[in-house]
């Protein structure tokens, strides 16, 4: 499969860059808490002086743990943070698709599934039942198991692929429209080359 620098019928998603940024939001506060137990003890004695009605000083009376927990605090915001500035300037890509295939990203470390629009059903946008809630979900055709479950996706009944679309940079049917554009293109192309192959044996 080429990569998206190849040409412009390269089709991306992902994901959406705001709600990564989201998470950032909620570690800005254990960072801050985090410096704030190490070094300046401001906001510490602060809350101390509101919880017991008495002015409040810190200062020597921390014990080992309160610096174990403010460690905590800061390697949690702190991941968060980057996390959040991470995918507001580089999303991550969810799927890849371009005349050849299809490529449904896995998580960081696992290898992508990746299948040729010849073994690829049709793709269509629906509403699944998921522990009594209802979630959009991308419905990927008559594509076999052919390793873990991506992530937000399982593997649906009798076959396919069911991938959530919740957090996306685009609409389930904006997704499906570009992909069944690239499927049945696709298609045409492998029919084509099946058949100059078969001219090919039957010239020789």
């Amino acid at each position: 499969m080429s990569s998206p620098d190849d040409n412009d019928k390269t089709f991306e998603v992902r994901r959406n860059p705001w709600r990564g940024w989201g998470w950032a939001l909620v570690g800005i506060p254990f960072l801050v808490m985090g410096v704030d137990v190490l070094f300046t003890r401001y906001f510490t004695d602060q809350l101390l002086e509101i919880a017991y009605s008495t002015a409040a000083n810190t200062e020597g009376t921390m014990e080992t743990r309160d610096y174990i927990f403010a460690a905590i605090f800061i390697l949690a915001g702190g991941g968060l943070v980057l996390y959040g500035l991470k995918e507001l300037l580089a999303p991550t890509l969810v799927m890849l698709a371009d005349d050849l295939g299809l490529e449904v990203r896995s998580g960081p470390f696992a290898t992508p599934l990746r299948y040729r629009w010849e073994n690829v059903g049709a793709i269509e946008p629906r509403t699944v039942d998921i522990d009594g809630a209802s979630h959009e979900v991308l419905h990927i055709g008559e594509v076999e198991p052919t390793g873990p479950e991506p992530w937000g996706g399982r593997w649906a009944q009798p076959d396919g692929l069911d991938i959530l679309t919740e957090g996306w940079s685009m609409s389930s049917e904006e997704v499906t429209e570009n992909l069944e554009e690239r499927r049945l293109s696709g298609m045409e192309v492998a029919v084509v080359d099946n058949t100059d192959g078969e001219t090919a044996i039957e010239d020789e």
